[in-house]
């Protein structure tokens, strides 16, 4: 049983480093990598939702855009804000 958890990470590892290659070169990957947390597995998840990354300026408006952040309502000069990120779903 050692032995094929083992080989499952291994192939795990493999698949997620492959993936990961194939999206190092675009602008999103970048982007999504400046999110504090984004991993490897995430960002392969995330960048493969993201239709065009380049019209965000920085990972904080991505992040934003996401869903990853939490939310924040102004009411004249009163800032309101969420403890809990915002609704985030794959689609």
């Amino acid at each position: 049983m050692r032995e094929d958890i083992a080989r499952l990470k291994k192939c795990q590892r493999y698949y997620l480093q492959s993936g990961y290659h194939c999206i190092e070169h675009r602008p999103e990957t970048s982007l999504v990598r400046a999110i504090y947390g984004a991993g490897i597995s995430n960002t392969l998840a995330i960048v493969s939702e993201i239709p065009d990354a380049g019209r965000f300026p920085d990972g904080e408006h991505l992040a934003s855009f996401l869903g990853l952040t939490p939310s924040k309502h102004i009411s004249g000069t009163t800032l309101f804000s969420s403890k809990h990120i915002t609704n985030f779903t794959f689609r």
